[in-house]
């Protein structure tokens, strides 16, 4: 990349990343969570990204992110907050019962608002327990109380 007097003077009005955009680009990383206005997603092979598209959750394979221009690397404190709001969206508060991602998914665990936290190395969100890895949700586990099986049943449980 050369800059000459003759190009400063024709191109006096623009500026720098007008002038010379593949300085600002991005070179995407798999894996890695990225920002762009209202997007917030995580780069995966072949362009193919999960994340949030303007506030909306999407992973469905249909998502393509092409340009680089203009993305940042997005903070840990953004993916959190995104992925708590989604969360809390979804269903998951004080004392649902999960079927948490981790080694042994075949327990079910509890989820404590007390321990919220996202783990930018193994891209995990943790609400008490893994409710959220690679763009992977755990599955909330649908309870009922003893009255209101009874109820429902029109029996008595002993």
């Amino acid at each position: 990349m050369k800059l000459t007097k003759k190009f400063i003077k024709e191109n006096a009005e623009m500026t720098l990343k007008e002038a010379f955009p593949e300085v600002f680009e991005t070179v995407l990383e798999v894996g890695v969570w990225y920002k762009y206005n209202t997007t917030l997603f995580n780069y995966q092979k072949n362009g193919n990204v999960y994340g949030f598209l303007r506030g909306v959750w999407k992973n469905d394979n249909n998502w393509f992110w092409n340009s680089n221009i203009g993305v940042e690397i997005a903070t840990p404190q953004e993916i959190q907050d995104a992925l708590e709001k989604e969360a809390v969206r979804r269903g998951f508060k004080e004392g649902v019962i999960v079927k948490p991602l981790w080694e042994t998914p075949l327990y079910s665990w509890n989820v404590y608002e007390n321990q919220i936290r996202f783990e930018e190395k193994s891209n995990a969100f943790y609400f008490g327990c893994c409710i959220f890895k690679n763009g992977t949700w755990a599955t909330i586990i649908q309870t009922i109380t003893k009255q209101a099986a009874e109820e429902r049943l029109g029996i008595k449980i002993i």
